[in-house]
């Protein structure tokens, strides 16, 4: 009997003692506790609000900020605003520096008269200039990407087809600024995002598909194409 009774007072006591230490476990383990912990600026100012997208320079030293004001350039290793750039867009989706961290790409919308326009720029990163606005035929764009070897450019978002909206994706010629192709999707809302594959010979997209009315997603859409 005293031995079950030792067995069972250890097992309490051990159980106790890990009880205690899973408090301390899970907050550890929790992803705010690690982002806390290897968080180097703890908050930096920025004038857009809301901030909706952020890219990182290839080479670590600068960070782009876009959202309804625009698109802001900070300094990474202490957060200082270097900049704002002009751009037409007044709401920015998404930012995406080019695989030769030579260009920053910038996707966004702008409103004329009650009408949605796309907005896709390209920008020189060495002086902050703009190197072209393409052409694109989107009402507004929200996912952008660049091909692994730099050449192309795809952009996402939705167009106007038929009285209403489509989903649509665009691709680009980066050295001309020309557009490839353009494909509307089964999408019939907002293609949110896009990327190539690694090889470059894929280009995939994903939205949402939306009832009648227009007003309650009813399903998903992803698309894959491949690249001649």
């Amino acid at each position: 009997m005293r031995t079950v009774l030792s067995i069972v007072v250890a097992l309490l006591l051990a159980f106790g003692v890990a009880a205690a230490a899973l408090p301390q476990l899970a907050r550890a383990a929790s992803p705010r506790a690690v982002l806390q912990g290897s968080l180097f600026l703890p908050w930096v100012y920025s004038p857009i609000a809301p901030p909706t997208c952020a890219a990182f320079s290839h080479d670590g030293s600068k960070f782009a900020v876009g959202g309804s004001g625009g698109v802001q350039l900070f300094m990474a290793s202490a957060g200082v605003l270097l900049k704002g750039l002009s751009t037409a867009a007044q709401t920015i989706c998404s930012l995406r520096y080019s695989p030769n961290g030579a260009i920053l790409a910038v996707g966004g919308i702008s409103t004329t008269n009650n009408r949605a326009g796309g907005v896709v720029e390209l920008w020189n990163v060495d002086d902050d200039t703009l190197i072209a606005s393409l052409h694109t035929s989107a009402g507004g764009v929200f996912g952008i990407a660049f091909s692994r070897d730099g050449t192309l450019l795809a952009d996402s978002g939705f167009g106007y087809a038929n009285g209403g909206t489509v989903g649509l994706i665009e691709c680009w010629n980066v050295a001309t600024q020309q557009p490839v192709a353009s494909i509307q999707t089964e999408a019939n809302n907002v293609v949110d995002s896009v990327d190539f594959a690694l090889d470059g010979q894929a280009l995939a997209a994903g939205g949402a598909i939306y009832n009648a009315n227009g007003n309650t997603p009813v399903g998903g859409f992803l698309g894959l194409w491949s690249i001649a």
